[in-house]
């Protein structure tokens, strides 16, 4: 499936496949792509709003899910 809403692949994923025109530039776990700022700065995205919220309160591990 191809989306752009990062909360709901948070909430729905644990692998991704990132592309920037019409190539391949990621492909891992969803929280090593939003712990990469430069790629997300580059590929114009926000990580989910449950990763930026655990990065402001210091949690370890890193949550991508309120469930």
């Amino acid at each position: 499936m191809i989306t752009h809403d990062m909360d709901w692949l948070a909430e729905n994923c644990q692998e991704v496949y990132a592309m920037s025109q019409g190539q391949l530039v990621y492909h891992g776990p969803v929280h090593q792509l939003f712990s990469d700022q430069e790629l997300l700065d580059r590929l114009g995205l926000l990580p989910a709003k449950t990763w930026q919220l655990s990065q402001l309160l210091g949690l370890k591990p890193e949550v991508l899910s309120l469930k």
